[in-house]
């Protein structure tokens, strides 16, 4: 799902939430999404914006980083006064569980309704997740209660990202919505041109749209939103190109940092996808002298190929005299996007162009 579908998404469950606790209905029906993506994706900027563009307080607990004493509340031994049937009272020793600091409390303001990010769970130790279950299965901590006011979201990475990862308990899972997150481009460059992202990292993305996140297990440095959102800090710092390119080695890896500095080169010679879209049989195409500008093009060619598209896509690849990359594309489209391989285009295109390459 994208970022933006996962924000609308979100957002109708905090209103859905709060319509619900004004009319005094039980929390037992609300949903509680969990959204999983890899690192650097953007899955804490969900309920960040919900909670600030619908103008209410964001809670944001990272229980990875809690010990299960903590999460769960340190018992402190207190006095408590009991009374007897003839009116005599007798002291016990009792130990009461303390009302850990991160938890919204409903007699603040801010405690009553809002948006609170149980942030890492999948990275969490195994007790804290069992602690969490109660959390958001019976909206309380032990003997201290949160408001039903309170929208709960979880974010984490996946399993197959190795980013130490626990397995989650099938009582938590039970009690969870778990969506799949994915980086997008056009939020990406939504996102860019508000903030204001470098020119030079928003011009690349939008017509490199397939190096926008490259996650790789176990690598110092790969291209994410995230990272590309610190390259242009780097950028905006003015290094000399010899210090910006290893700065670079270590924000977006070396081999994105090269294709990133070779499209500096041939920035303005290398068409946008969507020109491509539109325009098919008006956009300039290129031959073998120009591999590297091909490259790049094929690769977002198969990053944005879908249905809807696929008829201009192949427009312009019939235009190009290498059909070596045209039988690239054709190859990498049907592993990224295998669903165009049954339509009446792609049947056609195999039939009257791959045929003749393979041959």
């Amino acid at each position: 799902m994208r970022i933006s579908d996962a924000k609308i998404l979100l957002t109708t469950i905090l209103k859905y939430n709060i319509d619900q606790f004004m009319a005094g209905a039980s929390h037992k029906m609300f949903i509680i999404p969990c959204f999983l993506g890899d690192p650097g994706v953007g899955k804490t900027a969900i309920p960040n914006q919900v909670a600030a563009e619908n103008e209410v307080p964001l809670h944001q607990t990272i229980i990875a980083q809690y010990d299960a004493g903590e999460m769960g509340g340190f018992g402190i031994p207190t006095d408590v006064i009991f009374q007897e049937e003839d009116g005599s009272e007798y002291t016990e020793k009792r130990v009461i569980r303390a009302r850990p600091d991160y938890l919204p409390d409903p007699r603040t303001p801010e405690g009553v309704v809002g948006v609170w990010n149980l942030d890492e769970l999948p990275q969490a130790f195994l007790a804290n997740q069992n602690i969490c279950s109660q959390v958001v299965n019976e909206y309380r901590l032990g003997e201290h209660p949160i408001s039903h006011g309170i929208t709960i979201c979880c974010t984490g990475n996946k399993p197959e990202n190795k980013a130490g990862t626990t397995t989650m308990p099938m009582h938590l899972r039970d009690r969870l919505m778990f969506i799949n997150i994915e980086a997008d481009y056009h939020d990406f460059l939504e996102y860019a041109n508000k903030m204001g992202i470098h020119p030079w990292v928003r011009a690349f993305i939008g017509k490199n749209p397939a190096y926008l996140h490259k996650f790789e297990v176990g690598a110092n440095a790969f291209p994410s939103p995230r990272s590309w959102e610190r390259t242009s800090e780097l950028l905006k710092m003015g290094h000399a190109p010899h210090i910006l390119t290893e700065c670079l080695y270590g924000q977006i890896g070396s081999g994105m940092t090269s294709m990133f500095m070779a499209y500096m080169k041939v920035a303005d010679r290398l068409p946008g996808v969507e020109d491509v879209i539109r325009n098919p049989e008006s956009v300039p195409v290129f031959d073998s002298n120009d591999a590297d500008i091909l490259y790049m093009l094929i690769a977002n060619l198969v990053e944005v190929s879908d249905k809807k598209n696929l008829g201009q896509v192949l427009k312009y690849l019939k235009r190009l005299p290498n059909k070596e990359f045209v039988a690239m594309w054709a190859k990498d489209v049907q592993t990224r996007h295998p669903e165009v391989n049954d339509t009446k285009e792609m049947t056609e295109f195999k039939l009257s162009v791959l045929t003749k390459i393979l041959i």
